[in-house]
């Protein structure tokens, strides 16, 4: 169904009924928005205000969002290059010292923590949530300590 769904995408046929089709419009509408705003984003209050104005202007017969469910467009609307580039630095250090690790399990486990919520957060706004940014805390905070130097 998500096949047949990219495949047949057209923002004016995008139904609420229809995750992934709703998914490729918010990312087209918050990429509309990134464009306007690239170095410093909206702000991270005002996604959904910005996004309403150009969601009225691109596909009028879908509803407004203050998610896009995508955590990268998401940080992009808001904080621009520069927030983005701050996100993706925190999975950057994780994966650099999970590799430099000579512990195998925080090699192997310190790995697999940025890689599962980098691919996780094209779907979704993960780090938004309660249970998976404490989740993701609770995890970073003994598997990138040096305890090497303890």
């Amino acid at each position: 169904m998500a096949i047949n769904e990219i495949i047949n995408y057209s923002s004016g046929e995008v139904t609420s009924g229809h995750s992934v089709g709703l998914r490729i419009n918010f990312l087209i509408n918050s990429f509309e928005v990134f464009k306007d705003n690239p170095i410093i984003g909206v702000g991270t209050g005002d996604f959904p205000i910005e996004y309403k104005k150009i969601n009225q202007i691109n596909s009028p017969d879908t509803s407004a969002t203050t998610n896009p469910h995508n955590m990268y467009s998401l940080i992009a609307v808001q904080l621009g290059l520069i927030g983005l580039a701050s996100l993706l630095s925190i999975f950057y250090y994780q994966l650099k010292f999970s590799l430099n690790s000579s512990n195998k399990f925080f090699h192997n486990v310190g790995i697999t923590l940025p890689l599962m919520f980098l691919v996780m957060m094209w779907s979704d706004s993960y780090l938004l949530g309660h249970y998976t940014t404490l989740m993701f805390v609770f995890f970073s905070s003994f598997l990138y300590k040096d305890f090497d130097k303890y």
